[in-house]
């Protein structure tokens, strides 16, 4: 939606099969980068929203985002996380 609106987005993701799916799909209109501790420091540090969907099927959510990251945001910049931890029944 954020691409179809004009943003300048950033997807991180570690599958490259994905991130060339994704370049695929969006023909340029967003940037991919294999998501490295520095490659989602930078994309924090630059961004004026963050929104969080990591899952991992039976596992709870990993912490990608430091404090010190938080605290490197630029004002009014907002972060949010979509994922959900899974309920273990």
């Amino acid at each position: 939606m954020a691409v179809g609106l004009g943003a300048d987005v950033t997807i991180l993701d570690r599958s490259l099969p994905r991130l060339r799916q994704l370049d695929e799909l969006f023909q340029g209109r967003a940037k991919t980068r294999f998501a490295s501790a520095a490659a989602i420091e930078d994309a924090v540090f630059s961004a004026d929203a963050v929104i969080g969907a990591v899952l991992i099927p039976g596992a709870a959510t990993p912490k990608l985002i430091t404090k010190q990251m938080l605290r490197s945001m630029k004002e009014g910049a907002v972060l949010v996380d979509i994922a959900i931890d899974q309920a273990l029944f």
